[in-house]
């Protein structure tokens, strides 16, 4: 599996925390998404997930109901993060990766406000390869602070094949969130 090291990936961790509350919060809200539960999923040590890009930094779940369609939707919405000196095109086939098993994946990239110049070409190339791949792709500024998150492209929902979703439910989340999970779709 490949594993990153270095400073992309410790910047990245210093950055799971905020942007998973800001998910959670704000960026859910202005979605009209109620329920999302968010976890960082980085961090599970050397368990096994199912081999290379398999797992996602953070993955968001929904389920949701609507006025006239019958039944229950879940949504899993996944996220990768990307510190500023790790924006590649890498990152849009590991999102990909990801979304075989999701509703939606996403990257953020973190460019710190002051840097934005210095990363544009970058972001702009990573946003155009998301763009044929239906990936959506964020940009934030300050991980903490909503008001400096832009969306560049908008996430294509998509529907996994349900053994693959269900298989990542069940390597991915903790325990609690898969009752959660259970329990709503009763």
């Amino acid at each position: 599996m490949h594993k990153r090291s270095g400073p992309a990936k410790k910047g990245e961790l210093a950055i799971y925390e905020p942007v998973r509350e800001v998910i959670a919060g704000s960026w859910a809200r202005d979605r009209g998404i109620t329920a999302l539960i968010v976890e960082i999923t980085a961090q599970q040590g050397r368990r096994p997930t199912g081999g290379t890009w398999t797992r996602p930094d953070l993955v968001g779940v929904e389920v949701r109901t609507f006025d006239y369609v019958p039944g229950k939707r879940l949504e899993v919405i996944t996220f990768e993060v990307k510190a500023a000196n790790a924006i590649d095109v890498r990152a849009v086939y590991e999102a990909l990766a990801h979304r075989a098993a999701a509703t939606r994946s996403y990257l953020i990239l973190h460019v710190p406000v002051d840097e934005a110049g210095r990363w544009e070409a970058s972001v702009a190339r990573v946003a155009e390869a998301a763009r044929h791949q239906g990936i959506g792709v964020l940009t934030v500024g300050d991980p903490g602070d909503y008001q400096t998150w832009r969306q560049r492209e908008e996430a294509i929902r998509v529907e996994p094949e349900p053994e693959r979703l269900n298989e990542f439910i069940a390597t991915q989340l903790s325990p609690k969130t898969r009752a959660l999970i259970s329990r709503s779709l009763r």
